[in-house]
């Protein structure tokens, strides 16, 4: 007899699983929709080059990647998607003549990545995707966090935080530290902050890059880090930031376009007990260029995010010479019933 147990890091989803699940979706759905979004749906299965094309994913998510081969089939041709995003900036620029820009767009569905399986952490999960092509109105950016924030709300999760930065502050403030050249290797050593903690952090920033760290030098590395600890809290930290930073013109834009996206913020109803400033807060995946966004539920930090997102102007490139820039987030079904 074939022993009838899944393989590791996937389950079967019993009724009394599904069914708060699907009213989740629902609720989901109607939101997105009141603010304008219209569904599409792209395959499972994508072209090998699309999912890992320069800036499409950071090392350590490529190297999650599933690849797909059919019997007979040309190893490497073929992979199973790891986000819903990449393969939105390939749908558009396919289909941007048929749909128009702006284009507001949701998408729900499974995404695949070969990680360690832990608690709430599997290999294949629900991302619940929207997103806005095609403007790089600061208007975009505050809808994207507002949507977070009326999401999880209709669906009565428990009280979150929404964390905000914009990785133009991070680069101006590498640049500002004599980092440039480097910042893709510091963002994904920062981005492990939460996960390992401080040393951990300075003994990854100062190993060589060919042993997979940053290669700085220990006063870079303190730099960085004190900076990305001592920048979390009201956005008030804003002001220390650009005391600190304020002359360099990529970190002062980025402050400017943060106090502009949290006023927005404000002024749509979020209240302000919900809205943080984390000047460390990278997000993992390369194509990020301004503001990022990471929700977490209070008390349940441990457990990850529940949200996060952010603002991609060039990831369309790789697919089309019309500059389509974007901004999104993605909600973790899972996450949020896990139990």
């Amino acid at each position: 007899m074939i022993d009838p147990r899944v393989a590791s890091g996937l389950r079967d989803l019993l009724p009394a699983v599904m069914i708060p699940r699907e009213r989740i979706l629902r609720t989901f759905r109607e939101t997105f929709a009141s603010f304008g979004f219209v569904p599409i749906e792209t395959p499972h299965i994508e072209r090998m080059e699309v999912l890992t094309g320069k800036g499409a994913g950071s090392d350590e998510v490529l190297r999650q990647i599933f690849e797909v081969t059919n019997k007979g089939g040309t190893p490497g041709e073929l992979a199973l998607r790891f986000d819903m995003t990449v393969p939105l900036a390939r749908f558009i620029a396919r289909h941007m003549d048929e749909v128009g820009v702006p284009f507001k767009r949701y998408a729900i569905g499974s995404v695949f990545r070969g990680e360690r399986p832990a608690k709430g952490r599997f290999r294949e999960f629900v991302q619940c995707d929207f997103d806005t092509i095609g403007t790089d109105s600061r208007l975009a950016d505050a809808e994207t966090a507002q949507i977070i924030y009326e999401s999880l709300t209709a669906a009565e999760v428990p009280p979150f935080t929404l964390a905000l930065n914009d990785r133009k502050i991070l680069d101006g403030a590498l640049e500002a530290l004599g980092l440039t050249g480097k910042t893709d290797l510091v963002l994904r050593s920062l981005d492990k902050l939460n996960k390992i903690g401080r040393d951990g952090v300075l003994a990854e920033l100062a190993r060589p890059a060919d042993s997979g760290g940053a290669g700085v030098s220990d006063e870079q590395a303190a730099g960085i880090l004190d900076f990305a600890e001592g920048g979390r809290g009201k956005p008030d930290v804003l002001d220390a930031a650009e005391a600190r930073f304020g002359s360099n013109e990529r970190a002062a834009r980025g402050i400017a376009d943060l106090r502009t996206v949290i006023r927005l913020l404000e002024a749509g109803g979020v209240p302000a007990d919900r809205i943080a400033v984390d000047l460390g807060l990278a997000r993992g995946l390369d194509y990020y260029t301004g503001v990022v966004f990471e929700t977490t539920v209070d008390g349940w930090e441990r457990f990850g995010s529940v949200s996060s997102g952010g603002r991609y102007d060039n990831l369309a490139s790789l697919f089309t010479d019309r500059k389509l820039p974007g901004v999104g987030a993605s909600i973790g079904l899972d996450r949020l019933t896990w139990a």
